[in-house]
């Protein structure tokens, strides 16, 4: 039987799922929506959802102990920001 710590843990990681897809689902179609149109005038607006949805990721992986989920995160996070800074420029192929 589990203990109240390890109980409390467990919803953590089960929140952590649910809140993780609609991160996923947010970079995975602001992405998309991207690559399709990159000189789009909201990919700017997109490009801000998409960090923030990968700032939030990172956080919440964090939080249960997902730490290579979260060196992802910051990963993503840095390119993201320097798409934002204009020191990385998306490229249509």
């Amino acid at each position: 039987m589990l203990d109240s710590d390890e109980e409390f843990f467990e919803e953590l990681r089960k929140a952590f799922a649910v809140e993780a897809q609609d991160h996923l689902e947010t970079i995975t179609q602001g992405l998309l929506s991207m690559e399709e149109a990159p000189e789009d005038s909201s990919s700017k607006d997109t490009l801000e959802q998409i960090f923030r949805a990968a700032h939030s990721l990172k956080g919440a992986a964090r939080a249960v102990n997902l730490s290579g989920v979260g060196s992802i995160c910051q990963s993503l996070e840095t390119v993201f920001s320097a798409l934002q800074k204009g020191s990385l420029k998306l490229q249509k192929h």
